[in-house]
């Protein structure tokens, strides 16, 4: 009863429902969003230009959005975050055109930015190092993304679609206020701050040469993952139907929740480093398996049963990270990985779609051997 108590505490749930109504909230704007741009007349360049920018808007306030919440009370940048997030989401309701979309979209994509930021040490901390929390997180992010985009079927059906945003909205604005009468205010010992100074504090970051690596790991993952963009194509290649290749993606999300759960116990039992370890053996088997297809197609599901024990490792990968830092160097780490791994997500599908006009296997056999480079970094990790 008392681990229980632990994973279950008033204050962990309520960072477990944030990590819920997050996840359902972006699982909702992922299937809404570009349905309302089509029904009020965007056109999909336009849309596109919106995207981009957000994207970069999202890669830029993550460093500042770490320095500042190792700085204050993490509540503060959440609760801020989240609130405003909810209110954008909702306000796109009344939006009719492309300035109102871009305005309200970029806000978005900033604080949620800051508001996972925040988070994750958050969950470090109330969980005691733990790593279960981190995989009962991940279990509520897959749930949620199941139910948003389910819910927000039957509510675009049966009603209209821009109802939908306000579901996306509201739990984020009940969250925000949940979250500063539940969780406990941390405060970081003024001795072992720095003065408040933005390169000061970056400069300050302890075990620089652990985030180089998992800069360097994650980046390779990102750049790698620009392949996956081309992954229904390549199912289609191989002669499976749209039916088929749905029902892989489908089964893949059902399992990782239910895995997720296990990679929380494992993040307890084994050590960290062998998460990592065991992370980029599954993501190099998972594109090898991919370019086998093209000899036979009995390889496509075997790449998606591969990766579907993913979530096995991911949570350790999250425990490990907090682990290597100190409390008040926390956010700022997951800024600087961040930053790096949204830039080279942003390079990797370019890339891989260049390669991909000449022949569909090269960005799986350029992914495997990224994916390769990063498993050997991993062995050099403390």
């Amino acid at each position: 009863m008392k681990g229980l108590s632990a994973i279950f505490s008033p204050e962990l749930l309520i960072l477990y429902s944030f990590f819920f109504f997050y996840t359902f909230s972006r699982s909702i704007m992922g299937v809404s969003v570009p349905l309302f741009v089509k029904e009020v007349g965007i056109s999909t360049a336009l849309y596109g230009l919106i995207v981009s920018v957000a994207g970069a808007l999202s890669t830029a306030v993550r460093i500042p959005s770490g320095v500042i919440a190792d700085k204050i009370d993490r509540r503060i940048p959440l609760a801020i975050g989240l609130l405003s997030q909810g209110v954008f989401t909702a306000t796109i309701y009344f939006a009719d055109d492309f300035l109102d979309l871009l305005i309200l979209l970029l806000s978005i994509s900033a604080l949620g930015t800051v508001s996972y930021i925040s988070a994750m040490p958050m969950i470090a901390e109330a969980g005691k190092g733990k790593g279960m929390p981190f995989g009962i997180m991940h279990f509520f992010g897959y749930m949620a993304g199941f139910a948003g985009t389910g819910v927000s079927a039957l509510i675009s059906e049966k009603y209209d679609l821009r109802k939908t945003f306000f579901l996306a909205g509201m739990p984020l604005i009940l969250i925000s206020a949940l979250i500063l009468m539940t969780v406990r205010e941390r405060t970081i010992k003024a001795t072992r701050r720095t003065k408040f100074s933005f390169f000061a504090d970056l400069r300050a970051i302890r075990n620089k040469s652990v985030l180089v690596r998992f800069c360097a790991i994650k980046s390779l993952d990102a750049f790698a993952f620009g392949a996956a963009s081309f992954i229904p194509m390549l199912g289609s290649k191989v002669g499976l139907s749209y039916g088929q290749i749905f029902s892989i993606y489908s089964l893949r999300s059902g399992t990782r929740a239910l895995i997720s759960l296990a990679g929380g116990f494992l993040a307890d039992k084994v050590r960290r480093k062998w998460l990592y370890v065991g992370t980029y053996v599954v993501s190099t088997l998972y594109f090898l398996l991919l370019f086998l297809s093209a000899l036979n197609r009995i390889f496509f599901p075997l790449a998606f049963i591969a990766f579907s024990i993913n979530p096995l490792f991911v949570p350790g990968l999250l425990a490990y990270t907090m682990d290597s830092f100190p409390e008040e160097d926390r956010s700022k780490a997951i800024g600087i990985e961040g930053t790096f791994t949204s830039i080279f997500a942003t390079l990797g599908p370019s890339f891989a779609g260049f390669m991909a006009s000449s022949n569909l296997m090269a960005p799986f056999i350029t992914s495997t051997f990224l994916e390769l480079v990063a498993l050997t970094i991993t062995f050099t990790l403390p």
